[in-house]
């Protein structure tokens, strides 16, 4: 929010918050280094690493799930915010899967 905060007041713009940009929700694995997760989640994290995209669960939110998120934020903007400047700030999480959706996006 501090991000968005600093480009409000240079640009002089408001901030609109939105869920659809959340970062990605790491449940039970948020706030662990790599090596903890797989010491304490060995399972979980095996798991998520076979198929990161589709894997759910333990308050773990899939990569899909976030793409969806990132897919309907691109169709209000584009719906709602035609011909505007907009400026979204976000997170890496979420940085990914809108980019994987704008190139392969049909602006024709």
């Amino acid at each position: 929010m501090e991000t968005a905060a600093e480009i409000s007041s240079l640009l002089g713009v408001k901030v609109e918050v939105t869920s659809l940009l959340k970062e990605l929700d790491f449940g039970v694995l948020d706030g662990l280094t790599k090596e903890e997760a797989k010491k304490r989640y060995p399972e979980i994290v095996e798991r998520r690493r076979k198929n990161k995209y589709w894997f759910f669960g333990h308050g773990i939110e899939s990569y899909a799930s976030v793409e969806s998120r990132c897919a309907r934020f691109l169709s209000t903007v584009m719906k709602d915010g035609y011909g505007q400047n907009i400026v979204a700030v976000t997170h890496a999480g979420v940085v990914r899967p809108m980019l994987k959706l704008l190139l392969s996006m049909d602006f024709g």
